[in-house]
């Protein structure tokens, strides 16, 4: 498929300190740009950066809850923001594609994104959240936009509590 109207893909990986990757794919345009950004995280802030990213699609790593693994000082929070991200697609009528955790780092680990130039230092979630991204494309719905002559290019990293796309 030929894609015919600008693509923006926001790939979430949730928690405390969160990792996001946007990917900004233009028709005809042989470079994917993409923006790296990893920092705390709360409701608000994750709300207004999807409001003013306005993303085609949302990719969020899911929650997985291991009965038997369960250990003291399990934090929950990943599963509010989890949930934020599903009322913006819900209300903005936007896809979501939730991905288990291995689904992101079983093919594009660090060795493959240093590769790609890819491979955010110090950014864990940041990269996380890449691998994400980086799945869908190559392996779920976005592989119907993928064409052999795009290549994606980090053009920003981020850390800190400014919201991505500033």
């Amino acid at each position: 498929m030929t894609l015919t109207n600008p693509l923006t893909v926001v790939a979430i990986d949730p928690g405390v300190t969160t990792g996001i990757a946007i990917a900004y794919v233009r028709p005809h345009h042989p470079t994917i740009e993409m923006v790296v950004r990893q920092g705390k995280m709360d409701h608000e802030l994750l709300w207004r950066m999807l409001h003013k990213v306005n993303p085609t699609i949302v990719v969020c790593e899911d929650f997985e809850y291991r009965p038997g693994k369960a250990r003291d000082g399990l934090v929950l929070f990943s599963l509010e923001l989890i949930g934020v991200a599903k009322l913006y697609a819900a209300t903005q009528l936007k896809e979501i594609k939730m991905q288990k955790a291995a689904e992101g780092k079983s093919y594009y680990n660090n060795a493959r994104l240093k590769e790609l130039k890819l491979y955010s230092k110090g950014y864990d979630h940041g990269r996380d959240a890449t691998r994400h991204l980086l799945h869908w494309w190559t392996f779920g719905a976005g592989y119907k936009f993928n064409q052999s002559d795009l290549t994606f290019k980090l053009v920003a990293e981020i850390y800190g509590d400014r919201p991505a796309g500033e």
